[in-house]
């Protein structure tokens, strides 16, 4: 009845500062009900299997030959990489260091960075073939499930439900990758802390609502390989960083507070969204051990597709 909810704010990506209650009540939410539509598709209880491959082709029909894996390189070329690494090296250590934490400046820390993108990006289709080879791992949901693509409210016991927006990006496709797509956006702190947990809570809703038993450590990678292609992508949106705030002006920015870079610019959160996503991925390659397993993952899948490992320079 009218007057038993009470509704939350409109709210923005990269501005959990700005929630309500706890982020853990936010984004469990979030994973939970990604993970029952999810599960809802593999148990055909949105539609038939026909009916939805219909309209959301399945990355599962794609042959393996089609996914544009090769010996060489299957990223962008190895001039652009560069030039775009390089920005991207000066952005973490030298322009904007103060909003990152002090060891993502050192020459260690950069090296590692470098040679892990530059890892990610000779193996581009490679690892998108990985994160959907397994159809237990591929299921129809929403693509971009943050807390400004849903509504919040509280009913009249004060419970936290919501009802999910923009549908654009919802997709037949590899369910670790997408995860990575929902929670990008949410404060590092609470990612490195709360990962294991959210991929268990998938886990648990996925199956519960009708999809097969998932592996964790099988969707922590394939959420780690969706961080590192976006980590690539992001290379290239150095330049868009300082049109939206002037190179010179990140001198005096010392956190990710400051209203230059926090606010929204143009009535737009990109530049927002940018510079947070660097500070998420940074802290975790830092964090994570995420070489050694990049190393071990990169012999499993030349083995799996019969291919020799690739050459890749770090300049």
């Amino acid at each position: 009845q009218d007057g038993d909810r009470a509704m939350d704010p409109a709210y923005d990506k990269m501005k959990d500062w700005e929630l309500k209650g706890s982020q853990d009540e936010y984004y469990f939410l979030l994973t939970t009900y990604g993970a029952r539509m999810a599960g809802m598709d593999k148990a055909e209880a949105l539609a038939s299997r026909a009916v939805m491959d219909s309209f959301f082709p399945s990355a599962a029909q794609r042959p393996k030959e089609q996914w544009g894996m090769r010996a060489e390189s299957s990223g962008i070329g190895e001039k652009e990489f560069n030039a775009k690494i390089k920005m991207g090296v000066d952005f973490v250590g030298t322009t904007g260091k103060a909003l990152f934490p002090a060891e993502c400046a050192t020459p260690a820390f950069l090296q590692k960075y470098k040679r892990i993108l530059a890892v990610s990006n000779a193996y581009t289709a490679e690892m998108q073939w990985w994160c959907n080879r397994n159809p237990d791992y591929i299921a129809w949901s929403h693509g971009n499930l943050n807390v400004d693509n849903v509504f919040f409210w509280r009913d009249a016991d004060k419970k936290l439900d919501l009802g999910v927006l923009d549908w654009g990006g919802a997709r037949t496709d590899s369910v670790g990758w997408k995860l990575w797509w929902w929670l990008y956006c949410c404060e590092y702190d609470f990612l490195n802390k709360n990962l294991d947990d959210l991929l268990d809570c998938f886990i648990k809703e996925y199956e519960a609502s009708g999809g097969p038993k998932l592996d964790r450590a099988e969707l922590r990678w394939q959420f780690t390989l969706s961080a590192l292609q976006q980590g690539v992508g992001l290379l290239g949106a150095v330049p868009q960083i300082y049109k939206m705030c002037k190179k010179p002006e990140f001198a005096t920015i010392k956190d990710r507070l400051d209203p230059r870079i926090s606010q929204n610019i143009d009535g737009k959160n990109t530049l927002r969204i940018y510079i947070g996503t660097f500070i998420n991925i940074c802290n975790m390659i830092k964090d994570w051990d995420i070489e050694s397993q990049l190393d071990k993952w990169v012999k499993e899948v030349c083995s799996a597709i019969g291919i020799p490992e690739k050459k890749v320079v770090v300049e």
